[in-house]
């Protein structure tokens, strides 16, 4: 009796089920995983931190200046900067007295003026990294001449010819300004080369 009621009791056919079966899922559903989704994250991450080291890197070049004309190895060809304000002509400096600054060695006549240069280089330092200031108006480098000189607002400016000289003085103004409009190109470029050896002063 006791099998007979139970054999009742079950559904006809076979319809045996699992009460534990879990529905199927369907795979274009699934989730991806989670390493799917880090890395275009990282991927972005990375670029992001490689355009901001290059502005960065792109501001402090720009900050520090460009190349330095150099003469005989030699900023300014061995004049001491600082001296054009302190002794107001240009003065050769001495080979125990120097620094290096913008990838340059400058030289000094005096302790003092190489300590003053050292508080505080962007003030003496010539403009356009001692590039021919009337030349760089016109959109070209070419090493200034440290005896062709002119002190304005604020800045030392060197130039190359008595030529250069006339113009940037009497068109002062007007030069000074296109010489810092252009100099925001020129001065990412190499620093211009020494010139063979003659006087200035005849040009």
């Amino acid at each position: 009796m006791i099998a007979s009621a139970r054999a009742s009791a079950e559904p006809h056919g076979n319809t045996e089920t699992r009460k534990d079966a879990e529905p199927m899922m369907d795979q274009s559903h699934q989730p991806r995983p989670i390493a799917q989704h880090i890395e275009p994250f990282i991927i972005a991450v990375s670029q992001l931190i490689a355009t901001v080291s290059l502005w960065m890197l792109v501001s402090t070049t720009a900050a520090v200046s460009g190349s330095q004309f150099v003469e005989n190895g030699l900023a300014v060809s061995g004049y001491d900067a600082v001296a054009y304000r302190s002794a107001s002509r240009p003065v050769q400096g001495i080979p125990e007295l120097t620094l290096e600054w913008n990838g340059a060695v400058w030289r000094f006549s005096s302790a003092t003026n190489r300590d003053a240069f050292e508080d505080d280089p962007s003030r003496y330092a010539p403009a356009y990294d001692g590039h021919c200031a009337y030349a760089v108006s016109e959109g070209r480098k070419s090493g200034g001449v440290p005896e062709l000189w002119r002190i304005a607002n604020g800045r030392l400016f060197l130039l190359c010819s008595k030529i250069a000289v006339e113009k940037w003085t009497t068109e002062f103004s007007v030069r000074l300004t296109q010489a810092d409009q252009n100099w925001r190109t020129l001065e990412f470029l190499p620093a211009a080369a020494p010139k063979a050896p003659e006087n200035p002063l005849s040009r």
